[in-house]
């Protein structure tokens, strides 16, 4: 009886252990979620910037040579 004590004692620290490890993924995985939205918008507002600086060179007669945009992700 003993043995069997020992083994589910064991089982429950590995649950244990387990639980904390998946709350701490679960913690960074939302963390790396509020990250990428962050960039998501910073990309957008840049996006919108770069828009209008075309808009107003062109509006100048300043014309750039097309440049390739680099792919995203």
């Amino acid at each position: 009886m003993s043995e069997l004590r020992q083994y589910n004692e064991g089982l429950r620290q590995s649950n244990e252990e387990f639980k904390r490890s998946n709350e701490e993924f679960e913690r960074q995985t939302e963390e790396l979620r509020k990250e990428n939205e962050t960039l998501r918008r910073e990309n957008e507002r840049l996006a919108e910037l770069e828009s209008k600086i075309d808009g107003l060179f062109y509006k100048h007669g300043i014309y750039l040579a097309q440049t390739t945009k680099p792919k995203q992700p």
